[in-house]
């Protein structure tokens, strides 16, 4: 449907908190801010834990708790949470829901049984960020060496891991499964990619590629986007209705 050009990320990053369905994000004291890309690679990773009939999940660099709350909702997976900035820590176990135990620790320390879920929404880039500026993924706490050191360490023999990369690319030792590219618009160029990896090696030859987009091309006479019907299907279990429907943009 039809839709001022404001954007979901830039209401999510300003607010102090933000409504799903079923919970309520605070997020004033988190670094990494709840965003549209954030909550897309979640709703992916939630269709991949199903699939897999995931019963214990591990939800890495966690935030606000967002990724951790919406496994917990849609799976019957007991899900923990593990984040290394102690004030995010500290907001996301207010904010956990029944079902998400939110650890305060590092994952290159964290030890426990295996998971045989993983998800993971790390830093993208290895840069400096302005003063006061949200952290969203300009933090180099988790180098990708160090998440796949921890992958090797806490995932089960037949484990799986979502894992959302910039560009794509499998930066693990594990087996690269399904990749979903997300764009923001039907007809531009994919921002970000979910990976779905795996311990054992696909079993067909050909990797399962897919794309999803956030909206149709804009339509500069009307000056109006429209998001796509897969989209709002996609996140229908996890948004307000006041939010299908709405134009997203890349975070």
């Amino acid at each position: 449907r039809d839709c001022p050009a404001a954007t979901i990320t830039s209401k999510m990053v300003r607010a102090a908190s933000f409504a799903m369905r079923q919970f309520r994000i605070q997020q004033d004291q988190c670094l990494m801010k709840v965003t549209t890309d954030a909550c897309t690679f979640g709703a992916l990773a939630v269709r991949w834990a199903r699939r897999s009939g995931a019963r214990r999940a591990l939800d890495i660099g966690t935030g606000t708790g967002v990724l951790a709350m919406m496994l917990a909702q849609e799976t019957t997976a007991e899900v923990d949470a593990v984040e290394s900035h102690e004030p995010s820590a500290l907001q996301a176990m207010e904010n956990a829901t029944k079902g998400v135990r939110v650890v305060h620790a590092r994952i290159q320390e964290y030890d426990d049984e295996r998971y045989d879920f993983v998800v993971c929404n790390p830093p993208f880039y290895a840069r400096k960020r302005r003063p006061g500026s949200d952290a969203r993924h300009g933090d180099t706490s988790l180098p990708y060496a160090d998440l796949a050191l921890s992958l090797d360490r806490l995932l089960s023999s037949e484990g799986h891991c979502a894992l959302l990369t910039k560009r794509g690319r499998n930066p693990t030792n594990l087996h690269l499964l399904e990749r979903t590219w997300v764009h923001t618009r039907r007809h531009g160029p994919p921002h970000v990619a979910a990976l779905l990896l795996g311990r054992r090696p696909p079993s067909g030859v050909v990797l399962k590629e897919n794309n999803i987009f956030y909206y149709e091309d804009h339509d500069t006479s009307e000056k109006r986007n429209k998001t796509t019907q897969e989209y709002d299907d996609l996140m229908a279990p996890y948004y307000l209705p006041d939010y299908l429907g709405v134009a997203a943009d890349p975070a």
